[in-house]
């Protein structure tokens, strides 16, 4: 809003909206502003909630440096707790889990790069019912490769539900890797035997966009610093060093996911891979970043929402509190 203030002896100004000064006078100058400014009609947070916004704030600083003075810091001691099934990128039989919604454009072309890069791979495609005929196009695929399978959720459910689902279908098999990726050819495919080779050494291997080597290309700075601001928080609350807990791109061994009560999720959004990401870290498991370079999209719509946003930042909060109070809680 605007800003008004006038001085007996001090600096009188007229700052607007945006921060530019558009009028003011020097000390002890006497003289007359004559700005055209505008009455605000949105009321701000503060107006709304008062001193409770900042005290909050500074409670939850309070907490978090309460828990560092009594030494809850944990250490995240790099455990590996790879099976001997897991050793071995030669040994291994990845399943590609592709989330989609509304992604005709692109999967087709997808499939037939995954296939091509990792010929030992399956790619399973599970779709939130797309009105679009992703479903259809993956259905054909898969009658003419075994390596394709398609798992149709009965409506949109997110994210989230959409990797526990494909992970759960996993597993009932003899997959030894399980990877996830866009569908939006964000991700590189080529990415992959990298990632299954980390997996020799690790439990869980991130695609990281945000260590040395790696990258953001077309997004706007607008979105890179939501991006980043997202990963500085998860790691303020969290406590932990990984540098993109949000990465969609990203590779779990089969140990790892059998240790894990895919039941409990309740993450729908991109709040679902700092979920995981925390809990290999609190169970013991390694965790790995490989650089990637992630690009925007060539087709469709981003799926990024506010209501995905607040559910991360909600989420986060609630983690990194239930540890500070209730360390062995799950």
């Amino acid at each position: 809003m605007w800003v008004a203030h006038a001085a007996i002896s001090g600096i009188s100004a007229v700052v607007a909206p945006d921060g530019r000064v558009v009028g003011r006078t020097e000390l002890f100058e006497a003289n007359v502003l004559m700005p055209t400014i505008r009455f605000a009609t949105g009321i701000t947070p503060y107006a709304r909630l008062g001193d409770w916004l900042p005290i909050g704030i500074l409670f939850m600083f309070g907490i978090v440096g309460f828990s560092e003075v009594l030494g809850r810091h944990r250490s995240r001691a790099a455990t590996s707790k790879v099976s001997d099934s897991d050793k071995g990128s030669l040994e291994a039989r990845p399943l590609i889990v592709v989330p989609t919604f509304n992604e005709v454009a692109t999967i087709d072309g997808l499939i037939d790069h995954i296939l091509t890069t990792v010929p030992s791979a399956s790619v399973l495609v599970v779709d939130d019912s797309s009105p679009d005929g992703t479903a259809a196009v993956v259905r054909a695929k898969a009658e003419g490769d075994t390596r394709v399978a398609l798992l149709q959720q009965e409506s949109k459910r997110g994210l989230g539900r959409a990797y526990v689902a494909g992970f759960t279908w996993g597993l009932d098999r003899d997959f030894s890797h399980f990877i996830e990726m866009d569908a939006d050819l964000s991700h590189d495919p080529a990415d992959i035997p990298r990632m299954i080779t980390a997996a020799q050494m690790a439990d869980v291997v991130i695609g990281s966009r945000y260590v040395s080597g790696g990258g953001v290309q077309g997004w706007p700075a607008s979105r890179l610093l939501l991006s980043r601001a997202g990963n500085a928080y998860a790691r303020f609350f969290l406590r932990f060093s990984v540098r993109d807990s949000t990465s969609g791109f990203r590779c779990y061994t089969r140990s790892f996911l059998e240790t894990v009560d895919l039941t409990s999720i309740t993450s729908g959004g991109y709040a679902f891979q700092i979920d995981m990401t925390y809990r290999a870290l609190e169970a013991g498991f390694s965790v790995v970043e490989i650089p990637i370079t992630f690009r925007e999209r060539v087709a469709g719509q981003s799926k990024m929402s506010r209501a995905i946003v607040l559910e991360a930042v909600v989420s986060v909060a609630a983690w990194g509190l239930q540890h500070t109070f209730f360390p062995g809680r799950k």
